[in-house]
């Protein structure tokens, strides 16, 4: 299976939330162990 590179951010994010259970998870934190760009990763327009 290949995933578009918008999939593959939205996976490493909710791998990041499920991950830190009731924690918030930052961009950076998602951003940081998986090397997407932030910009890559922003919510929203």
């Amino acid at each position: 299976m290949t995933l578009s590179k918008f999939s593959r951010y939205a996976l490493y994010a909710a791998l990041e939330v499920a991950r830190a259970g009731d924690e918030p998870v930052t961009v950076a934190q998602v951003a940081g162990p998986h090397g997407p760009p932030i910009a890559g990763l922003r919510c929203g327009p």
